[in-house]
């Protein structure tokens, strides 16, 4: 009781309480701790209370002195929030005058007076921009319009009359101004969805107002391209809250996925780039993979032209190009057949087409020679057995006429 300011009259006794003694005291108690609680929005209020509490007519002073401060009149009711008005303390009567002044005030439908009413500081009313100034001045007309009209018949009914049944208290109040404060904010995230600006849109989310959460800003077009794709009527807290979590999980699971292939070598980061991009679902990666393979590309087609073979070899090692197969050594023959076929500028499908077809040409040019080579060899192994056998028998028949010569050997005889 305490903590939310009850009144010292309003205080039981511990042996009120435990004992039961003095009930009619702790009745009136719960009662005035009851209206305390409504009206800073905090419980229901209590509708029925059998009996009547008689109390002293003391002077009311606390919070006339603070309404007259705020050029406001006391009001015709015997109870203030549930509170007995001569019991108030002056810093809680001074926040009374305050909101009852802001109800005065929008009463009179000028924005300018609205505006300097809920700066009050005793009112406490948070977070109060001009440039709502109007918002706030309409919507609070309404508010206290569709209160006063729905207590017009409690006002018939009760003769102990509430000053707040017909006023807004300090939590309605400012729970309007929030209200328009996340209006505005919601208005400016759709104003920044319609002309495509990330910045004027990361800005707008960051709007504490808006009650966004968890949105960062290096990521601002992504989300710009997402609310664009969903985006048919104005969009609210629920569904921009869906996006922004969606594109943060899809990030976050993509830099998952890149740590964990951990991409180094060009091959490996081809076939990791291809099941990536099958992977992300979000248009906005779809098309920055696109523009970098059409920039690939285009640099491939550029080398062609200018006839320039190590260009054409660097272009084709980009793992954004998607061309697999490329060996540097034959980047001349590369340049020479996509040369042949080039009329227009070529498409990965043709370039790849003319990367395999010179890959298995060159294999199988390697294989004949191999084949040549082993069947050279065989040739060359007969003709080494014929001519070392020819040597050997012109060796004898030369050794034969060398001793027939000399008389070494006899003739035969007849």
């Amino acid at each position: 009781m305490k903590n939310v300011n009850v009144p010292n009259l309003y205080m039981p006794e511990t042996s009120d309480v435990y004992n039961q003694r003095n009930m009619p005291k702790v009745i009136s108690c719960i009662f005035a701790l009851s209206h305390i609680l409504y009206q800073n929005g905090m419980a229901p209020k209590i509708q029925n209370l059998v009996g009547k509490v008689e109390f002293s007519d003391d002077d009311i002073s606390a919070i006339q002195t603070a309404l007259v401060r705020y050029g406001v009149k006391l009001p015709q009711f015997s109870t203030v929030g549930g509170q007995l008005a001569k019991e108030l303390s002056s810093d809680l009567a001074g926040m009374h005058a305050a909101i009852l002044a802001i109800n005065q005030t929008v009463d009179k439908q000028v924005t300018a007076d609205t505006l300097d009413a809920l700066k009050i500081t005793k009112a406490h009313i948070d977070h109060v921009q001009e440039c709502y100034g109007q918002a706030y001045q309409e919507m609070l007309w309404r508010a206290r319009t569709a209160k006063r009209h729905k207590s017009s018949e409690a006002m018939s009914a009760s003769q102990n009359i509430d000053v707040y049944l017909t006023n807004l208290t300090q939590c309605e109040i400012q729970h309007v101004i929030d209200d328009v404060n996340h209006d505005k904010a919601l208005g400016e995230i759709n104003a920044a969805i319609i002309i495509s600006d990330a910045l004027t849109l990361q800005t707008a989310l960051e709007n504490h107002h808006a009650m966004v959460r968890g949105t960062r800003p290096h990521m601002a077009n992504i989300y710009l391209t997402k609310l664009q794709q969903v985006r048919s009527t104005a969009l609210n807290l629920k569904t921009i809250q869906k996006i922004i979590s969606q594109v943060n999980q899809n990030t976050e699971e993509t830099q998952k996925e890149l740590k964990r292939l951990q991409l180094q070598e060009s091959a490996v980061a081809v076939q990791a780039a291809v099941r990536l991009q099958a992977w992300c679902r979000g248009e906005a990666t779809r098309k920055w993979w696109r523009s970098l393979n059409d920039e690939a590309l285009g640099e491939i087609n550029e080398a062609i032209i200018v006839s320039d073979a190590l260009a054409l070899q660097a272009a084709l090692d980009n793992h954004h190009a998607m061309v697999k197969g490329t060996r540097p050594h034959l980047a001349n023959l590369y340049l020479t057949e996509l040369q042949q076929v080039r009329s227009t500028a070529l498409n990965l499908k043709t370039i790849q087409k003319i990367i395999s077809q010179v890959n298995q040409n060159i294999e199988e040019t390697q294989k004949e020679l191999k084949r040549l080579h082993f069947l050279e060899s065989a040739v060359a192994v007969q003709a080494a057995v014929r001519l070392q056998a020819w040597c050997r028998g012109e060796a004898t028949r030369r050794w034969w006429r060398y001793l027939s010569k000399y008389h070494f050997i006899p003739n035969p005889k007849p």
